[in-house]
């Protein structure tokens, strides 16, 4: 009896293994070794894998996130810039219930479908901030 697969995990793997070439990029850079950042990592709840990067320089936060191009069950893209980098301020909004989106004068995104691109984007951020 086969299983049929699961989407959730299809998913969660195609976002953490794009964010893995983004990681190995990030890291030739060296830009984690700067002693000014702080970085922290986001996991996917699926499969525990890191899926996405915060990095905070003084008030300054850029991130760059993996996400789903295609869909899980048909493989049909549904997302042609599956790498999203934002940028914003630490405390420059205030979400009411927690569930709001802030607006694009508070959070600056940009979405790619390069690797290249995207991390280029991502580490310019990075050092204007520093």
């Amino acid at each position: 009896m086969n299983k049929a697969p699961d989407a959730a995990v299809i998913a969660a793997n195609e976002k953490c293994d794009l964010f893995t070439k983004i990681d190995q990029q990030i890291r030739r850079s060296l830009i984690f070794s700067s002693g000014n950042i702080n970085v922290s990592f986001e996991k996917n709840p699926v499969i525990q894998k890191p899926e996405a990067v915060l990095v905070k320089v003084s008030d300054e936060l850029v991130s760059i996130r993996a996400q789903v191009r295609t869909n899980p069950i048909s493989g049909e893209v549904i997302n042609d810039q599956p790498i999203v980098v934002s940028t914003w301020k630490d405390d420059s909004f205030n979400l009411q219930e927690g569930c709001e989106t802030p607006s694009d004068e508070e959070v600056a995104s940009r979405a790619f479908n390069s690797v290249d691109e995207a991390v280029g984007y991502f580490l310019i951020n990075i050092e204007r901030a520093l």
